[in-house]
């Protein structure tokens, strides 16, 4: 994306937007720990599908395993596309940012 041909309008509209959902993003409250907790269930709960599914003595548990792999990795999944956006919005904010500074405009 080539931010030299934007105006300074549009740029300062869009890197405030961006640098307040990222403090948004990094504030520490129960949300953002609750994410986590719920990655790392997710993570478990994929695990243990598939150590269910891969059990010695067969049982009748292989459908609540196969679920339990096909929720851990929708979690896990989200969560990882979650923190690629956030890493991905702030890079482009720094390219903001350069580009505004480089313009002469204060931050």
């Amino acid at each position: 994306m080539d931010l030299t041909t934007w105006t300074n309008a549009e740029l300062i509209a869009l890197r405030e937007k961006l640098h307040a959902w990222c403090l948004q993003r990094q504030a520490a409250k129960w949300g953002n720990r609750f994410w986590k907790l719920t990655a790392f269930i997710g993570a478990f709960s994929l695990i243990d599908g598939i150590v269910g599914i891969a059990d010695i003595f067969p049982d009748d548990d292989r459908v609540i395993s196969i679920l339990e792999i096909i929720l851990g990795s929708a979690v896990c999944l989200s969560w990882y596309l979650g923190d690629k956006k956030f890493k991905s919005n702030t890079n482009f904010l720094d390219k903001l940012n350069d580009e505004l500074s480089r313009r002469g405009h204060s931050l």
